[in-house]
């Protein structure tokens, strides 16, 4: 198969995939609300944007310069051959990003589990989003090594495997979900978010195990004897000049909608609202309305 055929496929599969897992989101974010209320989905929301921002820190672009090294690697060792072996260089690639990863999401989860109840009680002004913070801290350290691997998949133009994660954990999430609620009263605002932050966090630690075990899997058949063409601390000083650049963009732009979703519901309150519905209008919006009219991003 020439590269402009693997591409489209590449990229067909990619959307569909997309498109797979934004309709299934969209549908189970209604089923969530009806089942929990849209108290405990804006709650919920606030919750998610601070650890959108702790995956930002976590990840510190380790995705994007996965793929542009393992790329450039397999280009100049390798040819155009995307089904080429994994040579010395790209192994030292994914040791340095793995260890980066390491770095980046460990010190992020650190942060996250010791800052949880003054980011709750103080930034988020409600003391119930405490043990769901802390519980997603956990999460961090898969999620970054999953970037990680990512990467190196779209690299070696082998998206499928990525493909296969997303719809496991997408389908995952939602049993683990449906399951915690049902043994969790929804009615408790705190113990909804909890079961969904829990059934959250075990899907993405399930979905990380299968991806280490399919870039396993793929490493030993693909070994090589030959020596690399770069040094570890070139390949580790490359690595730095394309993640950090990257993660420090990244870190103001997510920073800036945390604060700007922080804001929403203290604004409301201001208005004279108050705080649980302040929540309810911000958890409709927010995890309803959007996923809604942003759907077509995906094509």
């Amino acid at each position: 198969m020439n590269r402009f055929k693997r591409f489209v496929l590449n990229g067909l599969l990619i959307t569909a995939v997309s498109l797979l897992i934004r309709s299934v989101s969209v549908s189970f974010n209604v089923y969530i609300s009806n089942k929990i209320g849209a108290v405990a989905m804006g709650l919920f929301t606030l919750i998610s944007t601070v650890y959108g921002f702790a995956i930002t820190v976590a990840t510190s672009g380790i995705g994007l310069a996965t793929t542009k090294m393992v790329s450039e690697a397999l280009g100049k060792e390798e040819g155009t051959n995307p089904c080429a072996k994994q040579t010395p260089t790209i192994r030292c690639i994914m040791k340095k990003a793995i260890f980066y990863s390491i770095a980046f999401s460990f010190g992020s989860a650190i942060l996250l589990y010791t800052l949880a109840p003054w980011i709750g009680n103080t930034l988020l002004l409600d003391a119930r989003t405490v043990r769901p913070l802390r519980a997603l801290a956990i999460t961090l350290p898969p999620i970054a090594l999953s970037s990680a691997l990512s990467g190196y998949f779209v690299a070696v133009r082998r998206v499928y495997k990525n493909a296969i994660v997303q719809v496991f954990d997408q389908a995952f999430k939602i049993y683990a979900c449906i399951f915690l609620l049902s043994l969790w009263s929804a009615e408790n605002v705190e113990s909804a978010c909890m079961a969904i932050v829990v059934g959250g966090a075990i899907a993405e630690i399930l979905s990380f195990v299968i991806q280490w075990l399919l870039y396993v899997l793929e490493n030993r058949m693909n070994k090589k004897s030959n020596t690399s063409h770069f040094s570890p601390k070139q390949i580790q000083r490359n690595l730095l000049g394309i993640a950090l650049p990257v993660a420090f963009s990244a870190y103001v732009r997510s920073g800036l909608v945390t604060v700007e979703h922080m804001l929403i519901p203290w604004g409301l309150e201001r208005s004279g609202s108050s705080r649980e519905r302040s929540l309810a209008a911000y958890g409709i919006v927010h995890s309803m309305v959007f996923p809604l009219v942003l759907f077509p991003s995906a094509i």
